[in-house]
């Protein structure tokens, strides 16, 4: 049997942080760290550093959209313009 993938993780504060305990239970994944918990700005001045430590580890970010853009797709492009590093579709 092999051992379960840890997913690390950034996000905004504690509700998100319950999002993404739940998320990586349903794809059957082990929650890693969790950074961040300090606001969005905090968030998107960590972000390039996160992509950086997904080449070692798959990580998900999660922040929220608010007034910033209608879709996250292009959201994402505005705040990190160089394709994640690790997606979290390919651990399935």
């Amino acid at each position: 049997m092999s051992e379960p993938v840890v997913i690390c993780g950034a996000v905004e504060g504690m509700v998100d942080e319950a999002v993404l305990r739940r998320l990586v239970e349903e794809i059957g994944a082990m929650e890693g760290p969790v950074y961040g918990k300090n606001g969005k700005l905090f968030l998107l001045r960590k972000l390039s550093a996160y992509n950086q430590a997904a080449r070692f580890a798959p990580w998900i970010i999660l922040i929220d959209l608010d007034d910033d853009d209608d879709c996250a797709p292009p959201y994402r492009k505005s705040c990190l313009p160089r394709q994640p590093l690790t997606c979290v579709s390919e651990l399935q």
